[in-house]
């Protein structure tokens, strides 16, 4: 084996392993952003429904489970001033390789009105 085919094989290996990288990352990050969407919708139009907190809690949990997230509702943290309210949530998503495992923690903040 020549070292120009042994350079060839090396470089195919690197880019190999990066488009699996890719695609393990990046299907974290889609999922993750379409959830914080959905939380983000959840809170704008939280008034406009006439949605309880509990509600909204309720909601943000059953979407967790449907993406596969482990969210329990005590990690919802809600803060309620006058008729506006504010939603945190923190949450960690692992990322599978091989021979490494990643958490990746992602952060939802989001306000919104209620109603009364």
């Amino acid at each position: 084996m020549s070292r120009s085919q042994l350079r060839q094989i090396i470089f195919l290996l690197i880019f190999a392993f990066l488009i699996v990288a890719a695609v393990q990352y990046g299907s974290v990050y889609l999922m993750a952003l379409e959830y914080n969407d959905y939380v983000e919708q959840q809170v704008k139009y939280a008034g406009r429904a006439r949605r309880s907190m509990d509600d909204i809690r309720g909601n943000v949990v059953s979407k967790a489970r449907e993406f596969g997230f482990d969210i329990p509702p005590r990690d919802v943290h809600m803060t309620r001033k006058g008729v506006s309210f504010t939603l945190d949530l923190t949450y960690v998503r692992p990322v599978e390789m091989y021979l490494y495992r990643h958490n990746l923690k992602f952060n939802v903040s989001s306000s919104g009105e209620m109603f009364q």
